[in-house]
């Protein structure tokens, strides 16, 4: 007998936060090509925080989105990353997920395009 399996965290989501990711999806992806590059993301986390995101933070972003490995952040990666933060914060405490350079960029991308 095999397993099923296990939900991903974007599998997980009520309809009503994947459609809302989608969306954001959608605004920083400007060339709607359907993907997201370094330079869409850095854009709209410069517009999120108002300053350019470092270049640490940039990285450490992309390398956890980018599961496959070819420099495009994909919907579907891109969606499992967004559910994931929303997940780790409600079960961690929000301000120990929040306190990270990391953290408050998804927050300020969040607070701009919902």
């Amino acid at each position: 007998m095999s397993r099923a399996k296990p939900l991903s965290f974007s599998e997980r989501l009520p309809d009503e936060d994947r459609l809302i990711i989608i969306d954001i999806f959608e605004r920083i992806d400007t060339t709607k090509d359907g993907w997201l590059s370094l330079e869409k993301l850095s854009a709209a986390l410069s517009f999120a925080a108002g300053k350019a995101p470092s270049a640490h933070a940039l990285r450490q972003v992309i390398s956890k989105m980018d599961k496959n490995l070819n420099g495009r952040i994909m919907l579907s990666e891109f969606m499992d990353y967004i559910a994931w933060k929303m997940h780790t914060s409600m079960s961690e405490s929000y301000e120990e997920a929040m306190r990270t350079e990391q953290g408050q960029l998804v927050r300020e991308l969040g607070s701009k395009f919902w």
